[in-house]
């Protein structure tokens, strides 16, 4: 009789055990921040990847990590750089090498000093596409020494 006393024991407790850790798990999966869950790409911001006669400022860097979240039809991003004072930074659309037009508009990097972090609403498609073919798009820092661009990185994964 007290085995069997012993086991129902055991088997109530590991019941009330998962029963107590599912509503743990799920609440914790509820409570991401916005801009924290979605896919992350990332660059390498240098003024050698900047395209054209003036080039990039050859003392300045930078990293652009980037996520997308296409169900909240949304880019976030966390850009510490050095050696730049940007007036402003985007995303372009453009192979490396290419200079393309601007598709995203990262209105944090005007006047940050150290580091640039936000989210910016977007079109599903272009993030999409983006999530598609990384490499097809580039981030661009730009200040008033180097206006076409400071530092560039393409995206990647």
């Amino acid at each position: 009789m007290i085995p069997s006393v012993l086991s129902r024991s055991l088997i109530t407790a590991a019941a009330v055990a998962a029963l107590v850790s599912v509503p743990l798990v799920a609440s914790a999966a509820s409570v991401v921040p916005d801009g924290s869950s979605g896919r992350p790409l990332s660059a390498t911001l240098l003024g050698a990847n900047e395209v054209g006669p003036a080039g990039g400022d050859p003392d300045a860097t930078g990293t652009a990590s980037v996520t997308i979240n296409v169900g909240k039809s949304q880019l976030c991003y966390d850009i510490p750089f050095s050696g730049v004072a940007p007036i402003f930074g985007h995303v372009h659309d453009g192979e490396a090498g290419v200079n393309g037009p601007v598709v995203i508009t990262l209105s944090a990097l005007a006047g940050a000093t150290d580091v640039a972090s936000g989210c910016e609403t977007v079109d599903r498609a272009l993030l999409r596409e983006m999530l598609r073919d990384p490499s097809g798009y580039y981030v661009n820092v730009h200040s008033t020494e180097f206006p076409g661009g400071a530092i560039r990185g393409q995206l990647g994964r």
